[in-house]
């Protein structure tokens, strides 16, 4: 059966076969050809966006402004990105942990930051202990109680109380409380037997 596309007007060609497969399910015989009907299909799905909306958004054509992601996925989107990069670029001259004079380690790249339970216990077992390990400030304290979380090579064991971390080459050790809060950072002397 040949019939004219009602779009654009060219002859198309239907065959025994699909006439039967229209009639089989009840279907309207096209009345535009292959080309049309695809084109059709196409501008159905695609996502209405306005021409000139703002906002930066992700579509079905790729990235831009005014393609069709959501506004809040595009805004987390975007904090991600800003987090990321600030974890690896200076902000205000000031580079991040594990970056600047030495060389990034994997203790430098962490997911979550331990701290103490208030600034007075910060303050207090820096005096205690963190003057005689040799470091000159608060950061510094709390920063190198972090790296011996993190670090691979340190010999962690899990109690009813909470966790230790053991350097065992340098003999530093953090103990963190059942609910993850730092109680004590210090250098454990060997004892000799």
């Amino acid at each position: 059966m040949i019939k004219t596309c009602i779009r654009c007007g060219k002859n198309f060609d239907i065959s025994e076969a699909e006439l039967g497969f229209y009639e089989e399910r009840g279907l309207a015989v096209p009345d535009m050809c292959y080309s049309c009907r695809r084109q059709e299909r196409i501008r159905r799905n695609a996502p209405v966006v306005p021409k000139g909306a703002g906002g930066w958004r992700f579509g079905r054509r790729g990235a831009g402004f005014g393609r069709g992601m959501p506004g809040i996925f595009s805004i987390v989107l975007m904090a991600a990105v800003y987090m990321v990069a600030r974890s690896f670029f200076p902000v205000d001259g000031v580079d991040p942990p594990g970056i600047g004079d030495h060389a990034v380690t994997q203790s430098a790249v962490r997911t979550k930051t331990y701290i103490f339970r208030s600034f007075d216990l910060l303050v207090e077992n820096y005096q205690e202990y963190g003057r005689d390990m040799g470091y000159v400030s608060e950061e510094k304290y709390l920063e190198a109680a972090n790296d011996v979380i993190a670090d691979p090579e340190a010999v962690h064991r899990k109690a009813d109380s909470g966790d230790t971390y053991q350097r065992p080459e340098t003999g530093e050790q953090v103990i963190l409380s059942v609910d993850g809060y730092i109680e004590k950072f210090h250098r454990v002397e060997e004892e000799e037997g």
